[in-house]
Formats: structure tokens, C-alpha cells, sequence
């Protein structure tokens, strides 16, 4: 139960860092900021699980896994090629 509570407090904690970065970036359009975050967050769940439900049936959990860490690896490999560029 507390390795749960601990997890729950880090991920509210990294979730309000992120709106509070992302709030900052222009204040004049933080509306349109939070809302494009929430459209992709909610399609990337969507996009996720219906992606994942089927290789979870055929591949399994640990399969899975290794997919999403390789695709976080992508997507990190990106976003550091683009704020370096």
C-alpha cells in the first residue's frame, strides 16, 4: 500500500509539473496549450490500447513491454534530436 500511495504522489506530482510548464509557455493561449495536450493524451490512450490489445493476446506481457520501452526510446531519441537542433 505505500509503494502504491508513493507512486501515486510521484505521478500527481510529475502530471502538475507538466501543466505548470506547459501553462508558462504562453499565457495568452493557455487554453489552446492544455487543450491540444489533452486531445493528444486521450488519442494516445485510445491509439494505445487499441494497439496493444491485440499484441498483448498474441505476444504477451513481456513482449508488450519491450515494444513500449523501444517506443519511449523513439520518442526520447526525438524530442532530444529536436531541442538539440
Amino acid at each position: 500500500m505505500a509503494t502504491i500511495a508513493v507512486w501515486g504522489l510521484a505521478n500527481h506530482f510529475g502530471l502538475n509539473v507538466l501543466v505548470m510548464r506547459l501553462t508558462a509557455l504562453d499565457p495568452a493561449r493557455r487554453g489552446t496549450i492544455m487543450g491540444l495536450n489533452s486531445a493528444v493524451t486521450y488519442l494516445a490512450v485510445t491509439v494505445g490500447t487499441a494497439g496493444f490489445g491485440p499484441l498483448y493476446t498474441g505476444l504477451g506481457f513481456v513482449n508488450c513491454a519491450l515494444i513500449a520501452a523501444l517506443l519511449m526510446l523513439v520518442a526520447a531519441s526525438a524530442a532530444a534530436w529536436r531541442s538539440a537542433a
